[in-house]
């Protein structure tokens, strides 16, 4: 076999080698495109759904709270109170411990293959 078939030989490993590289990423990406709009779409529906059960059990307790305190104003403006408390709680105590939680979620989801 002569060094041009070789070299011959050899490209065309290369280029096959190319193509099922180029074929795998293409399918892993298919995979993880797949898999990220199913997790978001599951965590969106599921959000909605939590939002939706929330906001009613804030009304009725606003209405309740309305109503035990003989004014509508007060129940809306209790819970309001209330939930402007827990935000600064959060402010204070809670953000850099949430965020750093996130960060090394988000660090060990992009490093895992």
């Amino acid at each position: 076999m002569s060094p041009i078939e070789k070299l011959s030989a050899l490209y065309r490993l290369v280029l096959a080698y190319g193509q099922t590289t180029l074929e795998l990423s293409k399918y892993r990406l298919i995979q993880w495109g797949s898999d990220t709009l199913g997790k978001v779409l599951s965590f969106s529906l599921l959000l909605f759904v939590l939002a939706s059960a929330l906001g009613m059990m804030n009304l009725g307790i606003a209405f309740w709270l309305g109503d035990y305190y003989s004014s509508m104003f007060t129940g809306f403006f209790v819970l309001a109170a209330f939930y402007f408390g827990l935000g600064i709680i959060y402010i204070l105590f809670f953000r850099k411990i949430f965020s750093a939680f996130v960060t090394n979620y988000m660090i060990k989801k992009i490093l895992k293959k």
